[in-house]
């Protein structure tokens, strides 16, 4: 199971390997050296015995973290870039059925141009075909957009047909773009990625070559005087068009060493329209089966793994001029234990929180410095869905977050930080904005949870240092 540690200031995902485990040895030379940009950079530790990867979140948004509703265009350059990497993965001898496919482990850039895998090199995390659909079904499926809904759900039936594929539904964003955004991930530094390409192609036909010299080159105990008949040179594997219907890592073996496997493909996704509700997400299939446990159960039993509860009702924006709302209990409880994330060399404590008591729906944030910049002196967040994005407003003046300052405050990201409600708890987390948030004067780590007290400070931006109490 992938659990959340901090280390020097940066946020890595933890999985520690099963003793059984099976190792590529291929795709760790590939991911170990010089990683795609299509994945996490990974470190591998041996501790007593036990191989531990941690993998950087580094710059990015969770997918879990990302706006519930989104318009068409976004949702297609998103799509497209978190599809093309199922291709790509060909050139550098990766299978794509050992990518991690859950939203909280899949990060996302600003504006959806590149989208990175967590890759678990290792037989006991790889994925079927099926579980591979699954997942982008169910996020196409989950998947709100504000301009035209009904084209979800002509996404979903194409991906829903009996031959579709990967590969087809890719080759149809394309086709929707006119290739105006198939060049977004590929072309973000095209030297750079065909340069590694070449690199490991050469790498990998030298290590299979040396291979197939051992195992092919005649073993005597004394000279030979005839002739050894020179080793018939290996091809070079051509990747199959159809990757989305046929396991890469088998008929990549299969070409080179005679052996043969097959595999196949996982989802999750997001809230739907604000505007209407609609049924709870099923704990159920691929997020269930790849580390254990649905979403919300993980949220409530381990504080540590950072994964998101998301319900499904609206949310508004308001906030109180110059009258702060009522209290609507005074007496707080508190959690029973402190929540803390190990990180090895350097351990950051979060502690007890302690929350209203009531439903907790909703909490409110009070200016207390406002450096001289127009801000509202009161801002009532509404948890009722389970979180809720504080952000600013586009230029167009589209809102971008729950609650949206003034496009011209742009110091604040457009989603700049979350504030979630766990049971009786609350947390708040950094969803990868440009100038940081702070709590009580602290750094908080991008896309990791920290508890959030009643009487609490949160400042935005640490050069602006703009600052709300929670109360």
């Amino acid at each position: 199971m992938l659990t959340d540690v901090v280390i020097a200031n940066k946020t890595y995902a933890k999985l520690v390997l099963p003793d059984n485990a099976v190792m590529d040895d291929i795709a760790v030379n590939v991911i170990k050296q010089d990683i795609p940009d299509f994945l996490l950079p990974v470190k591998m530790i041996n501790i007593d015995g036990n191989t531990e990867l941690r993998y950087e979140i580094g710059e990015g948004t969770r997918l879990s973290y990302l706006p519930d509703s989104m318009t068409k265009r976004e949702f297609v350059i998103l799509l497209e870039n978190m599809i093309r990497p199922f291709q790509t993965c060909n050139d550098w001898f990766l299978d794509y059925h050992s990518f991690c496919l859950n939203s909280d482990y899949i990060i996302v850039s600003r504006n959806y141009t590149n989208v990175r895998y967590i890759y678990v090199p290792d037989d006991t995390h790889r994925q079927s075909e099926e579980d591979v659909l699954t997942f982008f079904r169910e996020f196409i499926l989950n998947t709100n957009l504000s301009d035209e809904p009904a084209y979800v759900m002509n996404l979903y039936r194409q991906l829903k047909e009996k031959n579709s594929s990967l590969v087809s539904m890719l080759d149809y964003l394309v086709r929707e773009t006119g290739g105006s955004q198939t060049a977004t991930y590929v072309e973000a530094a095209p030297q750079k990625q065909e340069e590694k390409k070449r690199n490991f192609v050469e790498a990998g036909m030298n290590f299979i070559n040396n291979r197939v010299k051992e195992e092919v080159a005649p073993k005597v105990s004394k000279p030979v005087q005839e002739e050894v008949p020179p080793v018939k040179p290996v091809e070079t594997y051509q990747p199959q068009e159809e990757f989305g219907k046929k396991d890469v890592k088998g008929d990549l073996i299969n070409n080179l060493f005679g052996d043969v496997e097959e595999s196949g493909p996982k989802k999750k996704g997001k809230a739907p329209k604000a505007e209407k509700p609609v049924k709870e997400k099923s704990s159920k299939g691929l997020l269930g089966g790849i580390f254990g446990g649905s979403k919300a159960n993980n949220a409530n039993t381990n504080a540590n793994v950072g994964n998101v509860y998301q319900a499904q009702v609206p949310m508004q924006n308001s906030y109180v001029n110059n009258e702060p709302p009522r209290a609507a209990v005074q007496q707080t409880v508190r959690a029973a234990e402190p929540v803390s994330y190990y990180d090895g060399d350097d351990v950051t404590m979060i502690g007890g929180v302690e929350a209203p008591v009531g439903d907790g729906s909703k909490l409110t944030l009070q200016l207390e410095e406002d450096r001289g910049y127009q801000f509202p002196k009161y801002i009532e967040i509404d948890l009722k869905k389970g979180y809720a994005t504080i952000g600013r407003f586009d230029k167009a003046g589209n809102p971008q977050a729950d609650y949206n300052f003034d496009a011209s405050l742009s110091f604040i990201s457009k989603r700049h930080f979350r504030i979630e409600r766990v049971g009786s708890q609350y947390r708040i987390i950094d969803v990868g904005s440009s100038n940081g948030t702070m709590l009580n004067g602290t750094d908080l780590v991008a896309n990791m949870p920290y508890t959030l007290n009643i009487g609490d400070k949160i400042i935005i931006s640490r050069k602006h240092k703009v600052t709300y109490r929670v109360c």
